[in-house]
């Protein structure tokens, strides 16, 4: 049986302090919204950044309707 090392609380919160990071970056337009995209897709981030990243261009991309 494998052994759950991390509660899904403290890796939302990792995740969710990460997103901040990268919401600023692309709310200060340092980044486009396609320079997020790249770096989403270039394989180099770990599991945290990767969906840190998907949340904040979810942020910025999509709408609640």
């Amino acid at each position: 049986m494998i052994h759950q090392s991390m509660t899904g609380y403290r890796v939302q919160q990792r995740i969710d302090a990460e997103s901040q990071k990268y919401a600023k970056l692309i709310r200060d337009e340092i980044w486009s919204l396609r320079d997020a995209h790249k770096e989403l897709v270039s394989g180099n981030l770990s599991l945290f950044k990767i969906a840190a990243l998907a949340k904040a261009i979810a942020c910025f991309q999509c709408s609640e309707d």
